[in-house]
């Protein structure tokens, strides 16, 4: 096996960078009470970069906020549960999994009929 050149190693620190980029803008939009778009963009940044913890908990809480407060989505669900499990499997102390833990339950709660 060949060690990357310093190109390839420059390109992955800009795709990370731009993934970083773009959990932050989602967060502010999450704060600004755009909560779809926050969810969309951060479920992307999550699928980009399945290996960071912080990005995995953003994108799970958001889209939990979101089906809660727009409605069920089964897509949405799943990828916030599989999220949730990398999570889990990566930082099992993570901070964010109390409030996790919460929006989980709001849901059961609102929609009877959707399983954790």
């Amino acid at each position: 096996q060949t060690e990357p050149d310093a190109k390839d190693v420059h390109q992955v620190e800009e795709s990370v960078q731009e993934v970083i980029r773009l959990n932050n803008e989602a967060v502010r939009c999450g704060k600004e009470g755009r909560i779809g778009e926050a969810a969309a963009m951060l479920q992307a940044a999550a699928k980009r970069l399945p290996g960071n913890a912080q990005i995995l908990a953003n994108a799970t809480y958001a889209l939990l906020l979101d089906v809660f407060t727009n409605g069920v989505d089964a897509a949405k669900l799943d990828d916030a549960r599989r999220f949730e499990h990398s999570l889990r499997h990566q930082e099992p102390g993570h901070r964010k999994l109390a409030e996790i833990d919460t929006a989980w339950t709001r849901i059961c709660g609102k929609y009877p009929d959707i399983k954790r």
